[in-house]
């Protein structure tokens, strides 16, 4: 699997959480852009293809379910994960049905993220089971 070629973009209004996300999948061979909100999120997909967005629910001027859901009418094909602290049953779910892929909730293990990761990829066939580590 030839993870380099896979861009992540990660959207969240906390800097350390940014950070911590990006120094992570960077060591796990993605290349990967940050925004610390929706309206930079989106600027940036206006320029870079994105295969997935790592998206907080809760950020300040544009929420990450508004986020999501110009995501999802301008970016069909870029899979959506949700992460957020908010534990709202019905706010995920509607996440969810807008067509976000999963609903992480913070504080999530590094590993619980990666297996997401490939999960979401291996759903939308961008590279085989076998190749998983």
């Amino acid at each position: 699997m030839n993870l380099t070629k896979k861009n992540i973009l990660i959207v969240d209004d906390d800097p350390h959480v940014l950070k911590s996300i990006a120094r992570f999948l960077k060591k796990q061979g993605y290349t990967v852009s940050t925004a610390p909100g929706g309206q930079e999120a989106l600027a940036l997909m206006a320029k870079e293809t994105q295969d997935l967005v790592l998206l907080d629910a809760l950020m300040p001027e544009m929420d990450g379910i508004e986020t999501l859901e110009i995501i999802r009418q301008r970016y069909p094909d870029v899979d959506v994960v949700m992460i957020s602290a908010l534990k709202e049953e019905v706010v995920a779910r509607a996440a969810l049905d807008m067509g976000a892929y999963e609903w992480l909730i913070k504080p999530f293990s590094m590993e619980q993220l990666d297996r997401t990761i490939f999960t979401t990829f291996l759903h939308h066939g961008r590279f085989e089971e076998s190749s998983y580590p």
